[in-house]
Parts: structure tokens; sequence; C-alpha cells
């Protein structure tokens, strides 16, 4: 029972939160559903991390339950008097809907692709049960690394760097977003026992699949969202780095919600007041979760504001908007650099200054290296598309699943006939490259490169896939208008109304 009211008063305030802060037009249970499985256990790491960081931080002593009680309580309070200060909204977006039935075109192949997802997504949450239970202390990084500093946080009292020197194997200068939620769980349960991190996992894997879903959904419509989660579970690497309990699923997630939630922003001025809050705050937990989370922060945050800066019609209100998304990223940002600068030790690119990295830049072979391991990656060759463990010695070509190949192809084809240069496409095609331009340049230069490479080269190509995945849904056609500028009405009304 210890156990099962850890979770439940970590996660299930959680949910709540993510349901009540749904956007306007999401009155459905279905939306606030797949708004809460989406972005729950996100905000429940989230809180529960910052939660024990800061306390730590100021207290040096361990954050007790009731104090966490007391957060969840104020952060529920305030979501759910945001909810019925929205409700009068909602209930206008419906009156539209009833007034119009024609802003809904649902697609002929929606409820097919919506089977689809739900088989796939039963068959990938099989899988990863069955991997769980043949390896419950997960994988060697989910074991030797995260799990570890978990337990290592939740054990002993005291100051947190010198508590961090007694493991300086296991990666001490990680961030603590998915630490620090096993610290917490570990100490409410007071035991830690496999299931706890097992659940973790389970809800980093979830979340992911159902960001994208969602994400999708408002790009483009529900069968977009549908086909990008099925995607996420047909892509064998996810299943297994999930079922590893690895942070990589959880950095991804929250890399797809940055990303969606900036690329909707650019649509125009009249989007919700309430995404430059969800974008800036989830912003600030890429750092929080691994430490490539800031170059991905910085890459998507830098294009958003260059393209911003570029519309017209972007300018209005874009200073309130950044306003927005950077305080919202600033409990983030803070545990980061707190932490960065005050008890983690220098990671492997700074240790030694930075005369060793930029001889690394200037080694063309390094750069060869790196470009053959991401090759054999993308077109399947070592393992990416692969349903086993380990790839067959023997390469050929009967053992290659053309999993990204083939989404390629098909972004190609779903490209045709739709705006592919509107400013969010941009966005998202631009920072996925950067993204992958950043890994790549830091793969370059890193010690032990190969061994680096062949390690973590698919997780890699799992955390930025968010980008490339979000273009294709927002590539599909569309099945929703985006706008209510032709209907007859009251203006005022529709507009309260639009969708974003």
């Amino acid at each position: 029972m210890s156990v099962i009211w850890s979770l439940c008063l970590i996660f299930l305030p959680g949910f709540l939160v993510a349901a009540s802060m749904a956007r306007r037009s999401s009155c459905s249970l279905w939306e606030r559903l797949v708004d809460s499985l989406a972005f729950g256990p996100l905000i429940a790491m989230a809180v529960t991390s910052l939660h024990f960081f800061y306390v730590k931080w100021f207290t040096d002593h361990f954050p007790s339950t009731p104090s966490l009680a007391g957060t969840w309580a104020i952060l529920l309070l305030g979501a759910g008097a945001f909810y019925w200060l929205r409700k009068e909204e909602a209930v206008v977006k419906s009156i539209v809907k009833s007034i119009d039935k024609s802003i809904d075109k649902p697609s002929p192949y929606r409820h097919a692709c919506g089977i689809l997802a739900l088989i796939m997504f039963l068959w990938s949450s099989t899988l990863f049960w069955i991997r769980s239970h043949v390896m419950p202390t997960g994988g060697w990084d989910g074991f030797a690394i995260w799990n570890a500093l978990g337990r290592l946080m939740g054990r002993f009292d005291g100051n947190m760097h010198d508590k961090l020197a007694l493991m300086p194997l296991g990666h001490p200068e990680y961030p603590h977003m998915l630490p620090g939620t096993l610290a917490s769980a570990f100490r409410i349960a007071g035991s830690e026992p496999y299931v706890i991190s097992q659940v973790v996992g389970y809800f980093g894997f979830v979340a992911f699949v159902f960001v994208l879903l969602r994400m999708g959904q408002r790009l483009s419509g529900a069968t977009a969202g549908f086909v990008l989660a099925a995607i996420a579970c047909a892509t064998p690497h996810f299943v297994t780095i999930a079922a590893y309990q690895y942070a990589d699923v959880i950095l991804a997630a929250l890399n797809a919600i940055t990303l969606g939630s900036l690329a909707l922003l650019l649509k125009g001025p009249n989007t919700t007041s309430a995404s430059p809050w969800i974008a800036g705050f989830f912003l600030g937990l890429l750092p929080w979760i691994k430490n490539e989370g800031w170059m991905y922060a910085l890459v998507a945050l830098s294009l958003f504001l260059l393209l911003s800066l570029l519309g017209k019609s972007q300018r209005r209100g874009f200073m309130l908007r950044m306003m927005q998304i950077l305080l919202a990223a600033a409990p983030g940002f803070a545990a980061w650099y707190l932490f960065k600068n005050n008890w983690a030790p220098p990671n492997l690119l700074t240790q030694e200054g930075a005369a060793p990295v930029i001889d690394a830049l200037k080694d063309g072979e390094r750069w060869r290296i790196a470009a053959t391991f991401f090759g054999d990656e993308l077109t399947n060759r070592s393992g990416f598309g692969f349903w086993h463990q380990h790839p067959p010695a023997n390469r050929t070509a009967q053992n290659w699943v053309l999993f990204w190949p083939g989404l390629m192809i098909l972004m190609l084809v779903a490209a045709v006939g739709q705006p592919v240069r509107t400013r969010r496409n941009l966005f998202l095609l631009l920072t996925a490259l950067g993204q992958f331009c950043a890994v790549f340049l830091v793969m370059v230069a890193i010690p032990k490169q190969v061994w680096h490479l062949q390690t973590a080269a698919p997780r890699l190509l799992l955390q930025i896939s968010p980008g490339l995945l979000l273009l294709l849904g927002s590539l599909l056609p569309r099945e929703r208008e985006q706008t209510f500028e032709n209907h007859s009405g009251d203006h005022l009304a529709l507009k309260k109304a639009e969708s974003c």
C-alpha cells in the first residue's frame, strides 16, 4: 500500500492539473483524458523533482511528504480556478460548433488510424512490461545512473555536493528531474522496490505517445495524431529505451511538447494565451532532464525568436509572449543553473577545457566516423528500426525494416499540395535540423567517440525525433478549419472560441 500511496501522491495530482489546464476548446472528456495522459506524468515529475531540489537547496534537508502534498494542493487550487474562469469560453466554442458543423471535417481514415494506433499502443505496452519483467532493474544506464542516483539522493541527508561525490562513476553531473522523482517516491514509500522505477518509466512511455497524439491533433486533426502515435509505438528502440528506464524518452516527450507549443504560437496573433506558458514551462524542463536538453532549448528558442521577428503578423504582442515563455521556463532553468554551478562536477566536454574540443572538431576522421554511425542508424542498419534487442551481425537487405526512410517518403507524399512553406512548418523543419546538427557536433567532439556513438546514437535520434514527427503531422491534410472568419455571427464570440 505504501508504494501505491507514493505513486498516487506524485502522479495523480499531475493528471488532475493537466486535465484542468487543457486548452479552451478542450471541453470533451476524450480531449481531457488525452491531455491528462500526455502532460500529467511530465507535470508530476517536474513538480516533484523541483520541489525536492529547492527544499534541499534552501534547507539542506529532505522535503517532507506533507510539504509535497501542500505544494500539490496549491497547484490544484490554482488549476481549478483557471478552469472555472475559462469555462464560459469553452461554452462559446460549443455554441459555435453547433451552429457550423463544417468546421470539423473528419478524414475517412480517422477510425482506421485510431484503431491502428490503439493496437500498436497495446502491443508496445505489452512488450514494455515483458522487457521490464526480464530486466526489472532497467538497462545499464537505468540501473547504474538514474536509479542509483535516485537511491543515493533518497538515502542520505546532508550536503548534496558531498553526497554526489560518493558515486563519481555514476554521472553525478546529470540533472535531477528523474532522480529527484525517484528519490521522492522511494522516501514516501519507505522502501526502494523496482516497481516504482518501472512505473515511472512506463509513465514516460505513455507521455511520449500521447504527446504526439495531442500535438498532431492540434496541428492537423485527430487522424494526424493517431498516425504519429502509431509511428512512435512502431519504433523498436523507443520501446526498448523506455523499458530500460532511461531518461531519453522523457526528454523526447518534453521536446515534443515544446516544439509543438512553439509551432502553434507561430500560427498567428490570435492563439490562446495559455500556449506561451505551456511552451515556456516545458522548455525550462529540457535541461533539467538531461544535459543535452540545453542545446535543444537553445535551438528551439532561437528559431522561434528569429521567425517571430521576421513575420509581420507575429510582431504584435511578441514581447509579451517572450516574457511569458521565459517566466514559465524560469523554475526549470534556475534549478539547472544552480545544480550545474554548485553541486555537479564538470562533464566530459568541459572538464579539460576548450582546447581538446577544438582539436577534435578539426579532425576530419572524427567527422567521418560520426556521419557513418548516424547514417547507419537512420537507414536501420544498426538497429534503430529492428524489433530485435541487438542487430544481426550480417546486415543484409532482408533484415532492414526501413522505418525511418519510409517515414521520410511518407513526408514527401504528404507534402504534395500542402502549404510547406508556412512559418510553422519551417520552424519544425529548421528545429529538427538544428537539433541534429547540435548533437552531431557533440558526437564529433566527445572523448571516446566510437564508444559513445555505439551506445548513444539511437537514444539521441529518439530525443530529436519530435521535430521530424510533428512536421509530418503538420504536413498531413488538415481536418479542422483553423479560423471562423467567414462565419456569420458575433465576431467577438468567434474570436474567443478560435482554436489554437
